[in-house]
């Protein structure tokens, strides 16, 4: 019996080298011959927004709220302002005044009120904490909401439509056989295909178009001084996925071109295990095909171009990918987000005031009702001492507390 002939070797396809430069528009013509291709395959040229909620992340105020029922440090409201934050009093207006461009990223509790204030008036004491715990809960689920990652790309949408963005960079633009699509499924997009070494290649990757105008994804008005940018700014991207075991490469690009200086951040992933990844923007490596460049400024990220997913044979400056292995691979992304750190903490409680002793305990009660998903108790709240006999002691007591990670 003959023996079967070997498996050929794959070889490169031209075709979709063209369909490459042509979805990213590298080459003249390139909405011309989209329509062409829409036209001979019979399906429509893709066009709507889909999942990219740009808006979520960019040029919020950011905003410190005051609560002082007693109005005994409102007076302060401009020296804090000097931080290049807005102060809002909240106890003459209602949370839900605040717009959805105001981001909330501090409170300042000072109630002003101890119970000597009200000898031998329980009620009117208890009047007095239950409406300041009641409008601390509000401003409290307000600043948690303003403080979660602020998302870019939500995936599990069901009118994702990964065409009109996302698209295939293979090492076929370097002679390579390596595939790869996106595919949008009820649980996310899937990055998935067969990535190989053959003809000198060894990648395979998505990307997202050039985004016009570039992204400024620290979220909060640029003109803001240091201090506000402290307070308010993402400092990076949060990824929730789930992998195959690769370690693949994060990419983004802060300038529209179309082979230029891109910012590396290599993940590992785990077996069939979702997992959420927290890259700094300052963390990012400057590279240009897999090379350091020592010399580029590191990512603030105030204009991002574009996205990228990548599994690579290589990491940088010629090291190799320590797991990487030829073959099929998956990689299910749920969703892309911005976040910020928290630096201080960002409830501050002025004085030791009956009135803050009962606030403190609903703060450590989850069954209040409060929704601090991203907040540590353990160090989101501080205590400022209180001189009644020097309101400029305290102020700068609160100062030194939110300049402290400046």
């Amino acid at each position: 019996m003959t023996p079967p002939d070997p498996t050929p070797e794959p070889r490169w396809n031209p075709g979709r080298l063209l369909e490459s430069l042509t979805y990213f528009d590298v080459l003249p013509f390139s909405d011309t011959m989209r329509w062409l291709q829409s036209l001979w395959s019979g399906t429509p040229a893709a066009s709507s927004s889909m999942l990219f909620s740009a808006a979520a992340v960019q040029s919020r105020r950011s905003i410190m709220g005051l609560i002082d029922p007693s109005r005994s440090f409102s007076p302060q409201i401009a020296a804090l302002e000097e931080l290049g934050v807005s102060v809002v009093d909240l106890t003459e207006i209602s949370i839900d005044a605040l717009s959805d461009r105001d981001q909330l990223v501090a409170l300042i509790v000072h109630p002003g009120a101890s119970s000597s204030d009200h000898p031998g008036n329980n009620s009117a004491q208890n009047s007095a904490s239950s409406a300041l715990n009641e409008m601390l809960d509000r401003a409290l689920q307000r600043l948690n909401a303003d403080l979660a990652p602020q998302v870019i790309f939500d995936f599990c949408r069901e009118d994702a439509d990964l065409r009109t963005l996302w698209g295939s960079v293979d090492d076929v633009v370097m002679g390579g056989v390596s595939e790869s699509q996106a595919i949008a499924t009820p649980s996310g997009m899937v990055f998935r295909g067969v990535v190989s070494t053959a003809n000198s290649g060894g990648f395979a990757s998505i990307r997202t178009r050039s985004i016009d105008p570039p992204l400024d994804l620290r979220g909060i008005e640029a003109s803001d001084t240091a201090q506000a940018i402290a307070w308010g700014a993402n400092t990076g991207i949060e990824l929730r996925l789930t992998g195959d075991g690769n370690r693949y490469k994060f990419i983004l690009r802060d300038r529209d071109s179309w082979d230029g200086v891109a910012h590396s951040y290599s993940v590992e992933t785990q077996d069939n295990t979702p997992i959420t990844v927290r890259i700094p923007f300052a963390d990012c490596v400057p590279t240009f095909r897999a090379k350091s460049v020592p010399d580029c400024p590191r990512l603030d990220g105030s204009t991002i171009a574009a996205f990228q997913l990548m599994l690579s044979k290589f990491e940088y400056d010629q090291r190799l990918n320590p797991s990487f292995q030829p073959g099929a691979f998956r990689l299910l992304i749920e969703s892309i987000a911005a976040y910020r750190a928290i630096t201080v903490a960002p409830v501050l409680m002025v004085g030791e005031s009956a009135a803050i002793a009962i606030a403190r305990t609903s703060l450590g009660d989850r069954s209040a009702g409060l929704a601090l998903n991203h907040l540590d108790l353990n160090t989101a709240i501080v205590t400022i001492p209180s001189d009644e006999r020097d309101e400029t002691a305290t102020l700068d007591a609160i100062l030194r507390h939110i300049t402290s990670a400046v």
